[in-house]
């Protein structure tokens, strides 16, 4: 089998592994359950409040570490929500989305070299073709 048949295999194996575990994943688990979270009832209705959702929690951040400090909190907590619940059932669908297509891409590159030829080489070291 040449170099662009493996890969285009391996993008076929990384996009029906990659589905099946997250459809897995998405099967079997529930909605996101939140963490850090208390109730507030106002009109006989309970409301979740997350706590560090509340205008208490990022005044104080901003004032310890500024805009800069707000945005990396948020951006980490935006990141670790992706491994958790039906977000790690997206995540895996994209990634293994993006690995198939990687895979493609280098089969399509392993195409337009001739057989039996290796590419060339940068920078005019032995095996660079002039």
């Amino acid at each position: 089998m040449s170099h662009a048949g493996r890969y285009r295999l391996y993008a076929v194996l990384i996009l029906l592994v990659g589905g099946a575990a997250a459809g897995w994943v998405y099967a079997h688990t529930a909605a996101a359950a939140e963490d850090g979270t208390a109730y507030a009832v106002e009109g006989g209705t309970a409301y979740v409040v997350r706590l560090d959702d509340t205008k208490a929690y990022n005044r104080q951040l901003e004032r310890m570490s500024g805009k800069t400090g707000v945005m990396a909190a948020e951006f980490t907590e935006w990141f670790a929500g992706l491994w958790h619940g039906r977000s790690l059932a997206y995540t895996l669908a994209t990634l293994s989305l993006v690995g198939a297509l990687g895979c493609l891409f280098l089969s399509h590159f392993q195409i337009l070299l001739p057989a039996g030829e290796a590419p060339p080489r940068p920078g005019g070291g032995p095996g660079a073709q002039e």
